[in-house]
């Protein structure tokens, strides 16, 4: 079908890391698959344990993309920060921002109609403070993600540029490390001082909560800075650093499972799964290409996660649960398929017809 037809012969696109994106959407699916499965309980939350970090895994990738970015346009003394930083935020804004605000007025619209959680809209969700400082809401609960990343992209390279007018002649790779340290440092502290004073929960309080993330992609930012300096190093050890990536989030999972209220828990381990997944992002870096039908598979689940990733746990999931489900494992697993490719095929159209155009107009 043409009108769902995607080209994949895109240049200048890294087949590892569009391998490295398809397992993150993979791993979101597959923990909030498990809403199919609730008669299962607790069997098969027993999923989320690995999945959970999916997420984690965009955030790292995504800091390692925007680290790049930042190098290369803030490379030079004689640069005129005020304009590259309107270039930076243009360029993600087109991406993000239509498609955003788009996604969240069908979101009203099917909750009104739907299920009710229209009630959770307010005027936050128009500026990304949703989940300020906990995310206590089931309207459009994927977008407390996209807050903590737009908020980053804001807050980051603002702070980047302050370093660099305060030191102008200082080198901007380690000013970049710089900015990196306070956002971990800061966060780190934020997080703390709530654990030990509040009675917050994991999940709203932590985890998607703006203020206690903005660390979570400098960490591929600081592999960005690596790669400007050891890149040749960091290719002849990145299969020990996917060893090492494996090994941290093992670790990290079994910290969970064994001690869920825990200070590493809630504090230190939104420091380590993000670490886990920039470690092994070499190894998806320097991926070889396979067959011709992999390239064209990953390349598109790669193009089209973004818009996976807004319409999957959307009031249509809450249609499809209207479905008799549960005493039937068959039919339980047939829904999931049907649910899954009406999410493929939307997504598909979504990114065509929708991101895409939005997307090309930011180089015009």
């Amino acid at each position: 079908m043409k009108f769902l037809a995607i080209n994949t012969t895109l240049p200048n696109r890294n087949y590892g890391l569009d391998v490295m994106r398809s397992i993150g959407l993979f791993m979101v699916f597959a923990g909030h698959s498990v809403h199919f499965f609730e008669t299962y309980t607790p069997k098969v939350h027993v999923i989320s344990h690995f999945v959970i970090n999916g997420v984690e895994l965009f955030f790292a990738l995504s800091g390692f993309l925007i680290g790049r970015m930042l190098l290369k346009q803030f490379n030079t003394p004689d640069v005129a920060v005020g304009h590259e930083l309107f270039v930076f935020l243009k360029r993600r804004w087109y991406k993000t921002l239509p498609v955003y605000f788009l996604a969240l007025f069908i979101n009203f619209v099917f909750a009104y109609f739907v299920t009710g959680y229209h009630r959770d809209f307010n005027w936050t969700f128009l500026f990304f403070l949703q989940n300020f400082n906990s995310a206590e809401f089931w309207f459009f609960p994927v977008s407390y993600s996209l807050a903590i990343e737009e908020w980053f992209y804001l807050l980051f390279p603002g702070a980047f540029i302050t370093l660099i007018l305060l030191f102008r002649n200082a080198d901007r790779k380690k000013l970049l490390i710089a900015a990196s340290v306070l956002f971990i440092a800061g966060s780190i502290i934020a997080r703390s001082y709530k654990f030990l004073n509040t009675d917050s929960l994991w999940d709203p309080g932590f985890r998607k909560s703006l203020i206690m993330r903005l660390d979570t992609c400098v960490y591929g930012i600081l592999l960005a800075v690596g790669f400007s300096w050891f890149q040749e190093a960091i290719k002849r050890m990145r299969y020990v650093l996917l060893l090492i990536g494996a090994a941290i989030y093992i670790v990290c999972i079994a910290i969970r499972i064994q001690y869920p209220e825990s200070y590493y828990y809630h504090v230190l381990y939104f420091t380590f799964i993000p670490l886990s997944f920039t470690f092994a992002l070499p190894f998806f870096y320097w991926m070889r290409i396979p067959g011709n039908f992999a390239h064209r598979l990953f390349t598109q689940m790669s193009l089209i996660s973004f818009a996976f990733y807004l319409l999957h746990l959307s009031p249509l999931m809450d249609l499809f649960l209207l479905l008799p489900t549960g005493g039937n494992l068959t039919r339980d697993i047939l829904i999931l398929i049907a649910y899954t490719f009406t999410i493929s095929l939307l997504s598909i159209a979504w990114y065509k017809h929708i991101e895409l155009p939005f997307t090309n107009l930011r180089d015009r």
